[in-house]
């Protein structure tokens, strides 16, 4: 999404300027987050896409967020981003019943740590985290493999990278973890709606509000507002 905005954006700025898109990998978009908010210069030629749900993770109390998400210059929304929980075919988990009654749920862990401790405190979803997937991409073959059942993803990257596999009904999408449904998955339950009490809906609504911000461009702080203006 940050290079397909960085081909076009800069066709729609004063003196068409070339936009280069740079890659800043490290602690789960902090380092990019980090270095827009106190090193990036502050007049526009410097902007960002970073993870949606680092406001969330500042709430929690992450040690290593340092900065206020708050405060950054939102730009723009490409689009919405709904994770879904998917398991492989060959797996126990084959629906949302299986997912709650199952004993032990192998999941890869990346980003989406904070949803599966709420489905086990909240939901009582016995899940068994594994950690050590250093991508997404290494966890769904771990999935294959059978290494762990399932695994989070967002939906659209299911659909653009595997979506075959989905109509082969290899793939099966379990519970979305997003504020919204997503449009193609209208049978699928959110974690909101496995809630036991408008207490825990309350905080499964909290988390999931990371999907309406999706995939949003971020300027640094402190910016002129003639030059957010013209960015926006």
């Amino acid at each position: 999404y940050s290079r397909l905005f960085a081909r076009h954006l800069g066709d729609h700025l004063p003196g068409h300027p070339d936009v280069i898109a740079q890659n800043m990998p490290g602690a789960g978009s902090i380092r990019a987050a980090r270095d827009l908010y106190f090193k990036a210069p502050k007049d526009g030629t410097a902007i960002g896409m970073v993870d949606q749900s680092l406001y969330l993770r500042q709430q929690l109390g992450q040690s290593n967020i340092d900065f206020d998400v708050g405060k950054f210059n939102w730009v723009g929304r490409l689009t919405n981003n709904t994770p879904v929980m998917i398991t492989w075919y060959k797996s126990p988990i084959k629906s949302t019943k299986d997912f709650f009654d199952k004993k032990v749920i192998l999941f890869g862990a990346l980003s989406a740590r904070v949803d599966y401790t709420f489905l086990e405190k909240l939901a009582g979803a016995k899940i068994q985290v594994v950690t050590g997937y250093k991508s997404t991409g290494e966890a769904f073959l771990a999935m294959q493999r059978g290494e762990i059942y399932g695994l989070q993803m967002p939906w659209p990257v299911v659909m653009s990278k595997h979506g075959q596999l989905v109509k082969e009904k290899k793939i099966i999408p379990i519970l979305q973890a997003g504020a919204e449904k997503d449009a193609s998955l209208p049978n699928v339950p959110r974690m909101i709606d496995v809630a036991k009490s408008d207490h825990d809906r309350e905080l499964f609504e909290l988390i999931a509000q990371a999907s309406a911000i999706g995939r949003s461009v971020i300027a640094p702080p402190d910016l002129s507002p003639g030059v957010l203006a013209m960015l926006r």
